[in-house]
């Protein structure tokens, strides 16, 4: 019988058994101690700058120190100068007239157009008030005259002096120099207009209301003066307002009596408020609170409502004709105008040729801001293919 070995041995390796459960998870254990602070870093860039703050309320009056050797406060009426100086912290006033040479005029800002009159006139061709677009030194009848002023009587005469402008009545009848504004928003409120005048005849100052077209006038105030005088005198009138009637229009009136009598204007205001602040008085004299106005300033204002273009030879108007009665061009105003513009046209001038057409009758094409056209000329004598100035009044005027 054969020995058999009984034993361990190893066999074949069996396939991988299936994965357990998870056993449950364990408990966390302790903190660990806390790690030592890193190095600070670099700085950042800075960072954008705020916006300014609003402008906190004005504070109230200090006192005067020393006022001719007496301490304490001082109040001070009446009209006059007063001189101040500061040595080492103490303010000693020489004399006790009223705050004019020691502190600046308070002036509320001036709501009408063109409102200083000396200097004969921007027709001179230097700058000089008041703006006149339109070029006369003497207007009359029922028409603009200088810029943004009006003469409303057929009789009434305006002429533009070196010092003034001046407003007279050829014969019988008064005549009214008055200003129309439409934009200002100031009705239903408190307003004031004053002028320093002087002259031979009797008349007013005052405010009318009226509707946007300009219909339906009321006068809401006026002062009166009889006679006026040949010294400058300050006249101002204080309304409130309709709050139904936007337009705003304020006047200067020759009642024309006595006959040929004469009213110069040398400056005016309208204002927010009840009180004037066009002039003060030093000793005799009065004295305008601001100075004259910057002319382009002036003029852009008085251009969104008329701008002339003259003289011809200059114009900057050159459109090519491409019908023998159409003219068709680009021209941008200086200034955006207060409503498309009508076109009054002097002529027409052939800058080849320099031929004159004077345009009886014609139609535009033109909105605030330019012009494009000028269409349906009569006379139609254009050549075509030839290239044209224009000279002109654009006219937005109330």
């Amino acid at each position: 019988m054969p020995k058999v070995l009984i034993g361990n041995f190893k066999g074949p390796k069996g396939d991988t058994g299936a994965q357990g459960e998870r056993g449950p998870e364990g408990a966390v254990g302790p903190t660990g101690p806390e790690g030592a602070q890193g190095p600070i870093g670099p700085a950042g860039p800075e960072g954008p700058k705020g916006e300014q703050g609003i402008q906190g309320p004005v504070g109230p009056a200090g006192g005067v120190n020393s006022v001719n050797g007496q301490r304490g406060d001082i109040a001070i009426a009446g009209e006059g100068n007063i001189e101040v100086d500061a040595v080492e912290g103490v303010i000693t006033a020489r004399t006790t007239a009223a705050l004019d040479a020691a502190v600046t005029w308070h002036s509320n800002r001036n709501l009408l157009d063109n409102w200083y009159f000396v200097g004969g006139g921007s027709q001179q061709g230097g700058w000089q008030f008041p703006i006149n677009q339109r070029g006369n030194t003497e207007y009359t009848g029922n028409t603009y005259t200088i810029d943004r002023w009006r003469s409303t009587n057929g009789r009434g005469v305006v002429k533009v002096n070196k010092d003034s402008m001046s407003l007279f009545t050829n014969g019988a009848g008064s005549s009214y120099f008055l200003q129309k504004s439409n934009d200002l928003q100031v009705a239903g409120k408190t307003v004031t207009f004053s002028a320093l005048l002087r002259g031979t005849a009797n008349g007013a100052i005052g405010i009318n209301q009226a509707d946007e077209a300009g219909s339906n006038a009321v006068d809401v105030g006026n002062v009166q003066f009889s006679p006026i005088g040949q010294e400058w005198s300050l006249y101002s009138v204080t309304v409130k307002t309709k709050s139904e009637l936007p337009q705003i229009q304020v006047y200067i009136y020759n009642r024309n009596n006595p006959v040929d009598g004469e009213v110069s204007i040398l400056a005016a205001k309208l204002e927010l408020g009840s009180v004037q602040t066009l002039a003060h008085k030093e000793g005799d004299t009065w004295v305008l609170n601001d100075p004259p106005p910057n002319y382009q300033q002036e003029l852009a204002k008085c251009q969104r409502y008329q701008l002339l273009v003259s003289p011809i030879s200059l114009s900057p108007l050159c459109f090519i004709a491409t019908k023998t009665s159409r003219l068709v061009g680009s021209f941008s105003f200086p200034t955006a105008m207060r409503v498309p513009p009508t076109l009054t046209a002097y002529n027409v001038r052939n800058i080849d040729t320099s031929e004159k057409i004077n345009m009886t009758s014609f139609n535009i094409a033109a909105n605030e801001l330019g012009i494009y056209a000028i269409d349906k000329i009569v006379p139609a004598e254009l050549k075509v293919g030839d290239y044209y100035n224009v000279s002109t009044i654009f006219d937005a005027n109330l």
